[in-house]
């Protein structure tokens, strides 16, 4: 399931990429100044209640309340700090004009079931017993529909208490618990671009991110998939100039029609803090074919 953002590989691991340092001589002027810096200015603006000033004032309370009110401001202080340090190094990453990139294939929510026969998790399976379950698997009737479902294509090939295992570990499949746990992983890894593919809930993911980031989502061709690809840049960082995307073209069927199930979307990335040399980024991103069980899809994946 491979696919790629610029010059990242990975599918699941963010990439620091090489400084695109373009000199100095495009250091931000006054009147560019990124968003981050106007959130490091809003950070120091907290309210602080009156009667907390109040409950200072000597002889007005008791030291109980003028120490529950110290400690009160004491907290917001700390939060204060935390919020101007991170948007301090939002500053100095704009400044030095790096950018941090994230490839992620996520598993589309439709296509996330352990019982599929290239997951399997909590058999010990051995590459023999897979290929004969993948056999299983793809086995067709005269009309073209799978001749077994799970559990047929794994039994007699893995042992009862392994097809109870794998159904159990489908659990951790579900969309709900996942898609909380890939929203923390994009928000702690924090990147200034990001690629998901194998997309289908891009709703979910832009109204989180939004605050942070802007995004863009193509979704594949073919009526029968419902993923495609997306990405979300740092609206303080970067300011969308364009957005296209494509179609890819996989072959013929027998009756001579285009097969098109891949997609391809692309942003066009102005750096809000840069001189006026300083390029756009150019961000692609897509999703290839890839089955290791069917060869043409090799020559599929090198054309595309």
């Amino acid at each position: 399931m491979g696919s790629g953002v610029g010059k990242v590989t990975s599918e699941t691991q963010i990439q620091k990429v090489v400084e695109l340092d373009y000199g100095p001589e495009n250091t931000a002027s006054t009147s560019s100044t990124s968003h981050a810096a106007k959130r490091f200015q809003g950070a120091q603006g907290d309210f602080v209640p009156p009667n907390a000033i109040s409950n200072l004032e000597p002889g007005k309370q008791t030291l109980a309340e003028r120490v529950e009110a110290l400690e009160w401001i004491v907290q917001q202080q700390a939060q204060q700090l935390q919020q101007m340090t991170k948007a301090l190094e939002g500053v100095q990453k704009d400044v030095r004009r790096t950018v941090s990139v994230m490839q992620y294939n996520i598993l589309a929510s439709y296509l996330g079931k352990n019982t599929q026969p290239w997951f399997l998790y909590g058999a010990d399976i051995s590459p023999e017993e897979r290929e004969r379950i993948f056999a299983k698997f793809n086995e067709r009737g005269p009309d073209g529909t799978p001749k077994h479902r799970w559990p047929d294509y794994a039994t007699g090939i893995l042992r009862p208490d392994e097809i109870t295992a794998v159904e159990q570990y489908d659990t951790f499949f579900r969309w709900e618990f996942r898609r909380q746990k890939l929203l923390e992983q994009i928000e702690s890894m924090d990147p200034d671009v990001l690629s998901l593919v194998e997309l289908d809930d891009h709703g979910f993911f832009a109204e989180c991110l939004c605050d942070e980031w802007d995004s863009v989502f193509r979704k594949r061709p073919r009526a029968s998939s419902a993923d495609g690809c997306g990405i979300f840049w740092r609206k303080s960082k970067f300011e969308c100039l364009a957005s296209e995307g494509f179609d890819m073209v996989d072959g013929n069927d027998d009756k001579g029609r285009e097969k098109r199930d891949r997609s391809c979307v692309m942003v066009l990335l102005k750096w809000r803090v840069a001189g006026p040399h300083i390029l756009p980024l150019v961000v692609v991103s897509t999703h290839l074919a890839k089955d290791p069980y069917n060869k043409a899809q090799t020559a599929i994946r090198v054309r595309q």
